[in-house]
């Protein structure tokens, strides 16, 4: 990879950092948790996911057991906050159900098993997908591994930078490849880039009033079309 591509990526991190601090994510009280968040704000933004998470928490059914234990459609209602909660349900039941057949309650344990085989394992289980196992794996078994969502993407492709296509292992290879494989550096880029992207660059991004506006090709494009 080109080192230009590097220092692109390395100052952008700068940038947004130094324009949004520290985001210290992921908001959890547990690592079972922050797993259980990961499917809960699949299709939804995090204070929905957070509302179904409080729900599961004061009906005590925050580890593998009990959510293995519990009936889908009663879980469901539970985390109906979350919305597309009959597929999130049966997902969260898949998971918990496949960490209980091995590890019981112990997920800490699940987690340290190596970072591809764990990452194979998550992949394997039914609706669970890359981006939902690489947060788990990133903010659970704090493993660098870069997550690509829609945030991601949008803000990339408006920069000018990184795949022309859609395809998440081209553009997770793009980040393996331009940005240090520190999971804290992960973690928190990964964090800051969805800050900017409910910030400023929204589906309708709002460049006149973004920073990055001059070094942006959609930005500049806004520029010469005024």
């Amino acid at each position: 990879m080109p080192l230009n591509q590097e220092n692109q990526t390395s100052a952008l991190f700068n940038k947004l950092s130094n324009h949004y601090g520290k985001q210290n994510w992921w908001p959890a009280t547990t690592k079972f948790e922050m797993a259980i968040g990961a499917i809960l704000t699949q299709s939804t933004n995090w204070n929905n996911a957070n509302k179904a998470l409080a729900n599961l928490a004061d009906n005590d059914l925050l580890s593998p057991t009990h959510l293995h234990q519990i009936s889908r459609d009663r879980l469901s209602q539970i985390i109906r906050p979350s919305g597309y909660y009959t597929i999130k349900a049966s997902r969260i039941k898949a998971l918990a159900s496949h960490v209980y057949s091995s590890y019981q309650d112990d997920f800490e344990s699940y987690l340290r098993q190596p970072k591809e085989a764990l990452r194979e394992d998550l992949l394997s289980i039914k609706g669970i997908g890359k981006e939902t196992a690489d947060a788990i794996i990133l903010y659970g078994a704090e493993e660098a591994m870069f997550i690509v969502d829609e945030y991601t993407k949008r803000l990339f492709s408006r920069l000018g930078h990184g795949p022309l296509n859609k395809v998440y292992d081209e553009w997770q290879d793009f980040f393996h490849s331009t940005v240090p494989k520190i999971t804290s550096v992960y973690s928190e880029y990964h964090a800051i880039i969805v800050a900017h992207c409910k910030a400023l660059c929204k589906k309708t991004p709002a460049c006149h009033t973004c920073f990055l506006i001059n070094e942006c090709k959609t930005g500049k494009e806004t520029l010469t079309s005024c």
